[in-house]
């Protein structure tokens, strides 16, 4: 009788180790904690709409090529449009295409630039895999003249907004199930524009 309650007690315990071995290993149901994203500056809702939202040139490995995207002009003169994106390719920046293979000397590829987010201005630069030589990297200008002041999100464009702008940079992700990265950056002294080196395509955006 006492070996029958010894087992029997002995079961029990197991079975508890078990579940609290389970218990502690599932997930928490209030999901874990993770990073925060960036806060992206966002266009006005005054914001000219831009000259076309995609643009597309040849890049050579011989020469350099650049590839903008401008706002229309608030006054209706040309002259008068503004920048929100400059993307200089440098001769001997191609340095490999999306499959792998290396770039012959005169060799070109076709760039594409699209604005894929027009509230948070999120562009992205095509064909996805294309490599630069860390020798001779693209650079990439993002703009935000005519993004809102009000960079906290308060209601409000104050100190706090300006503490944020000195903090911003260019920011980067490879798809869009992929988390953004920031991207060493500086910012043209008064002008409300950010540039940054970059070695390959895919998504970018001005945030903090």
């Amino acid at each position: 009788m006492a070996s029958s309650r010894l087992t029997a007690l002995l079961g029990s315990c197991l079975v508890f180790a078990s579940a609290c071995g389970r218990e502690s290993t599932a997930p928490d149901p209030a999901g874990a904690a993770t990073q925060p994203g960036p806060t992206f500056v966002r266009s006005r809702a005054d914001a000219p709409p831009l000259t076309s939202t995609r643009t597309s040139f040849w890049a050579r490995r011989d020469a350099e090529r650049v590839g903008t995207l401008y706002f229309q002009s608030v006054t209706g003169d040309p002259a008068d449009s503004t920048e929100l994106l400059r993307l200089t390719i440098p001769a001997r920046a191609l340095s490999r295409r999306p499959d792998g293979s290396r770039l012959a000397k005169h060799d070109s590829v076709r760039i594409t630039i699209t604005l894929v987010d027009p509230e948070r201005l999120v562009v992205e630069l095509e064909p996805s895999g294309l490599r630069f030589s860390s020798g001779h990297p693209a650079r990439l200008e993002l703009a935000y003249d005519h993004a809102s002041g009000d960079l906290t999100g308060d209601g409000v464009v104050d100190g706090r907004d300006q503490v944020r702008e000195a903090g911003l940079s260019i920011w980067r992700r490879e798809t869009a199930n992929d988390p953004w990265q920031r991207v060493s950056g500086s910012k043209h002294g008064g002008h409300k524009k950010i540039d940054g080196i970059i070695e390959g395509f895919t998504q970018y955006a001005i945030a903090y």
